[in-house]
């Protein structure tokens, strides 16, 4: 197991990291959207061959950065990657099935709240202390969704209570 500090990035390192991540962003934003638009195959296709390509580029990175190792790394990695896998087939499973029952806006606002907590699990688990700016976006996000969510109920609730009842 690798320390902390091994796997904080380098000073140098770190506008490429950032660049990296709005790439990783604007793509995975695109997701919803994806899922939404291709009207030809169901959810659940798309989402194989999502997870085949994840596989095949994650298999090319191993290879790339352990080479004839790669073998004995995968199996390093243990129950924390086995329930990592779980965790994520689960989330994908999960978003999957949401977006039948979301417009692509509300996915991409709900997809924020990754993000959001993402650092909150670190502070928790790993005491990596998030930044102030971290924080505030956070909150922001998290508000948002809970503020959309909270909108989307009342307009339910008050639907539910127009509906005229037939005579009995």
């Amino acid at each position: 197991m690798t320390a902390l500090s091994d796997t904080l990035p380098q000073p140098s390192r770190r506008a490429w990291a950032m660049e990296l991540m709005v790439v990783s962003s604007v793509g995975i934003s695109f997701g919803g959207l994806v899922i939404r638009a291709i009207e030809a195959a169901d959810v659940w296709q798309i989402n194989f061959y999502r997870s085949i390509a994840l596989v095949v580029m994650v298999a090319f990175i191993m290879v790339l950065r352990h080479g004839c190792d790669s073998f004995a790394c995968t199996r390093g990695i243990g129950r924390p990657g086995l329930l990592g896998g779980i965790l994520s087939g689960m989330a994908n499973a999960l978003f999957i099935a949401a977006s039948k029952h979301l417009v692509a806006a509300e996915l991409t606002l709900f997809m924020l709240l990754e993000f959001a907590l993402g650092p909150v699990w670190v502070w928790l688990f790993i005491a990596e202390t998030p930044t102030r700016a971290t924080i505030t976006g956070g909150a922001i996000v998290i508000s948002s969704v809970a503020a959309r969510a909270g909108l989307e109920l009342l307009h339910t609730r008050n639907r539910r209570k127009c509906v005229v009842q037939p005579p009995l």
